[in-house]
């Protein structure tokens, strides 16, 4: 995913320098991937923009804890703590999103 911000390095800023927050360097992009009519297929709800800007940063190093996590019977262990503390029904779109993201991943193997 880093790849990617690399590509869109017109378009954001702090993407060569891993200590800056990466951000849209004009309105005008943020404002184009949050209405649907205009940007269609690109279209990004404002709520997922910090989100998916904040995913495609990962390094490849987290990525593969991430994976680890999800891809054994240690992930029964964040569903048992969701559970009692009354999240588990928030935790499905988090894990929709991770499951996404470990697909489409060229870090993780």
């Amino acid at each position: 995913m880093v790849i990617v911000l690399h590509f869109l390095g017109p378009l954001l800023s702090g993407v060569t320098d891993c200590t800056m927050p990466v951000r849209p360097l004009h309105t005008s992009f943020s404002d184009f991937l949050a209405d649907q009519s205009r940007s269609g297929d690109y279209f990004v709800g404002e709520s997922d923009i910090q989100m998916d800007i904040a995913v495609a940063s990962f390094d490849p190093v987290l990525a593969e804890h991430v994976k680890d996590i999800v891809g054994n019977e240690r992930i029964l262990f964040w569903f048992e703590a969701l559970s009692l503390l009354g999240l588990l029904g928030n935790s499905v779109p988090a894990f929709l999103s991770v499951g996404r993201w470990l697909q489409v991943s060229k870090f993780v193997r």
